[in-house]
C-alpha cells in the first residue's frame, strides 16, 4: 500500500497546532510588541502592521505554492520553519547600540524622521515578518492537506483569537517580544514535526517517533528558559529615540512591579538626584526636571479656585501631583488611572521627602483603578479642579487627550466655576500643531490662561465659567504657609515669581490663533500624533513655536 501522507489524526493535528500557535505569536505581535518596538507614531505603528500582514499574506502564498497537488511536502516545508525561526531569535540581537545613539544626541546628532522611520522597519521587520510568514504558511499547507480544510480556518480563528485574549489579559506589555519568540519556537518545533510526520514512513514506529522530537525539543526550551525581567532596553524606541540609549544603560533598577501582569512599572536612580519613572518601558512626565511643572499644574488652578474641595487628577501620576495637592484643604483628591503597582513605585519616589511620604497614607486620597476618560465621562459635574498630564503628543493615546472630544468630557465633569488645567510637552509641536492644541481647548474654554513654569513645558488653565483670573485671587490663597512652603520647592518664592509663568492672556490667546489655520474634525488625536511624530527630532520647529508664542505676548 503507497505511503499517504496526513493519513492519521496525529498528523492532521499537528498542522492545526500549527496554525493555532502561530496564530497565538500573531495576536502577540499585534498587541504587545507593536506598540512598544516602535515609537507609538501612527506611522511607525502603521507600517509595523503593513509588516506583520504582508508576512502572513506572503506566508500564505508560500505555502499554497509548495504543495500544488496532494503528494507529500518537499524537504523545504521542513527547513522553511527552521529558518523562519532563526531569523525571529536573532531579532533581538540586531538591535544597534543603543548607547551610542543616545550620547550623540546629547551633542546635538539628531537623526532625521526619515531615518528613524526606516531604521524602526528595519528592526521590526526582523520579527513580525518571520511572525507573519510562519502564520501564513501554517494556514495555507494545513488547509490544502487537511481533508476538512474548514478545520484550518477554524484553527487559525480559534488560536488568533485565543492569543489575542490570552496575551492582553496574562501578559504585559513589556513581555511582548518575550511571549511571541516562545510562541513562536512552539510554533516552528511543531511545524518541523508536521512536515516530518509527512515525509518519514510508519515503519519503523522508531523512525516515525522522531517526527515528534522537534516539537519536544521546542517545548523543553520554553519550560527551562527563564523569563527576563523587563528592561527599557527592551524597548527599542519608546518616546524618545535619542534618550532611550543613554537611559537604557542606568544604574539597575531600584523596583519593579506588576499589577494584575498588565503592566510593569520600574524606577531607577539617575547619576545626579531623583528618579525616572517607567511605564512599561517607556518615559511618562516624571523626570525631576518635570516636577516643577507636575507640581504646578497641581498648584496653580487650586490657587485660582475660589473655594476647591474636590480634585480629580486624571493620567500618570508620578507622585509630585498627590505630594502637592494634600498641602491644600481638600475633601477628596481622586487618582484616575492609578494602580497597586504605581501606588508602590509612588511610595518609594515619595520616601525621601517628609511630607511627600504622607500623601499615600493621606485619607482624602483615592486612586481608581480605570481609565481617566471613563471615570470623567460617569461624573458630570463631580470636580472643582481637573488636572490632566498629557506628556509627548508623539502617542495617539497621549495625543487624544487634546481632541475637542476629551476636553468636552472634562468640561461636563466639572463644576459650574471648576477649573481644568493640562500640563503639555510642547517640544514636539510645531506652530501649526501648538495652534490646533490651544484652538481646541479656547473653543471649550474661552477664558482660557497659557502658563510655563519651564522651557517647552506649557500649562493650558481654563475655567469652566466666565471667570477671569487676576493676581488678588492667587495672593489670598498664598498666605497659606503649608502652600507657600510647596511651591517654594520648585522654585516660586512669592507672587512675582508666580505671575512670571503666565505668558498667554485671553488677548494673547486671540492673536496667536489669528494665524491658525482649520483644525481638522476628524481623527484629530491620530492626526496630531502623526504630526508631532515628524517634528520631533527637528530643533528648528521647536524653536519656531517658542517665536510664535513670544511674539504673541504683548506685556
Amino acid at each position: 500500500m503507497p505511503h499517504t501522507p496526513f493519513s492519521t489524526p496525529v498528523r492532521h493535528l499537528l498542522f492545526i497546532g500549527w496554525c493555532g500557535l502561530a496564530g497565538g505569536a500573531f495576536a502577540a505581535c499585534g498587541t504587545r510588541l507593536i506598540p512598544n518596538w516602535c515609537d507609538g507614531s501612527p506611522d511607525a505603528v502603521g507600517a509595523a502592521w503593513l509588516l506583520l500582514l504582508g508576512g502572513c499574506l506572503a506566508g500564505a502564498w508560500l505555502g499554497w505554492r509548495l504543495l500544488r497537488r496532494r503528494e507529500p511536502p518537499p524537504a523545504i516545508s521542513a527547513i522553511l520553519p527552521l529558518l523562519l525561526f532563526g531569523l525571529m531569535a536573532l531579532a533581538p540581537f540586531r538591535m544597534p547600540p543603543l548607547v551610542r545613539l543616545g550620547l550623540a544626541a546629547w551633542k546635538g546628532a539628531l537623526p532625521t524622521y526619515a531615518a528613524c522611520f526606516r531604521w524602526q522597519a528595519w528592526l521590526l521587520g526582523g520579527l513580525l515578518l518571520p511572525v507573519g510568514l510562519l502564520t501564513g504558511c501554517g494556514w495555507a499547507l494545513a488547509r490544502r492537506l487537511h481533508p476538512r480544510p474548514l478545520a484550518a480556518d477554524l484553527a487559525l480563528a480559534a488560536g488568533l483569537l485565543a492569543g489575542l485574549l490570552a496575551v492582553r489579559g496574562v501578559v504585559i506589555p513589556a513581555w511582548g517580544l518575550e511571549t511571541a519568540l516562545r510562541l513562536a519556537t512552539l510554533a516552528g518545533g511543531l511545524a518541523v514535526s508536521a512536515a516530518l510526520a509527512a515525509v518519514l514512513p510508519r515503519r519503523p514506529r522508531g523512525l516515525a517517533a522522531l517526527a515528534l522530537l522537534p516539537f519536544l525539543l521546542a517545548v523543553g526550551l520554553v519550560l527551562t528558559h527563564q523569563p527576563r525581567e523587563p528592561r527599557l532596553a527592551q524597548h527599542v524606541i519608546g518616546n524618545w529615540l535619542d534618550t532611550q540609549g543613554a537611559l537604557s544603560q542606568l544604574p539597575g533598577h531600584i523596583a519593579i512591579h506588576r499589577d494584575g501582569r498588565r503592566h510593569a512599572l520600574s524606577l531607577r536612580p539617575l547619576p545626579g538626584e531623583g528618579y525616572l519613572l517607567c511605564r512599561d518601558g517607556e518615559r511618562r512626565l516624571a523626570m525631576p526636571g518635570d516636577w516643577p511643572t507636575v507640581s504646578l499644574a497641581v498648584h496653580l488652578p487650586l490657587l485660582l479656585h475660589p473655594d476647591p474641595r474636590r480634585l480629580a487628577l486624571a493620567g500618570v501620576e508620578s507622585g509630585a501631583g498627590l505630594a502637592s495637592a494634600v498641602h491644600h484643604p481638600l475633601n477628596l483628591i481622586e487618582w484616575a488611572g492609578g494602580e497597586a503597582a504605581h501606588l508602590a513605585v509612588m511610595r518609594q519616589m515619595l520616601a525621601r521627602d517628609r511630607d511627600g511620604a504622607a500623601a499615600l497614607d493621606d485619607n482624602r486620597v483615592v486612586a481608581l483603578a480605570q481609565p481617566a476618560q471613563r471615570h470623567l465621562r460617569r461624573s458630570p459635574g463631580r470636580y472643582d479642579v481637573i488636572v490632566a498630564l498629557a506628556g509627548p503628543c508623539g502617542r495617539a493615546d497621549d495625543a487624544r487627550l487634546l481632541s475637542s472630544g476629551a476636553l468636552a468630557m472634562a468640561r461636563q465633569a466639572l463644576a459650574t466655576n471648576g477649573i481644568y488645567c493640562v500640563a503639555l510637552d510642547a517640544q514636539t509641536l510645531d506652530p501649526t500643531a501648538m495652534r490646533q492644541v490651544i484652538g481646541r481647548f479656547a473653543a471649550v474654554f474661552p477664558n482660557m490662561q497659557v502658563w510655563s513654569p519651564q522651557l517647552n513645558r506649557y500649562l493650558l488653565v481654563g475655567p469652566a465659567g466666565g471667570t477671569v483670573f487676576d493676581a488678588v485671587q492667587l495672593l489670598a490663597r498664598l498666605e497659606q504657609r503649608l502652600v507657600m512652603r510647596s511651591l517654594a520647592r520648585v522654585g516660586v518664592r512669592g507672587l512675582p515669581d508666580l505671575l512670571a509663568c503666565l505668558v498667554m492672556t485671553p488677548a494673547d490667546i486671540a492673536r496667536f490663533l489669528a494665524e491658525a489655520p482649520a483644525a481638522p474634525r476628524l481623527f484629530q488625536g491620530v492626526r496630531l500624533a502623526r504630526r508631532a511624530a515628524r517634528s520631533r527630532l527637528s530643533p528648528v520647529d521647536n524653536r519656531l513655536t517658542i517665536a510664535a508664542i513670544e511674539a504673541a505676548r504683548t506685556w
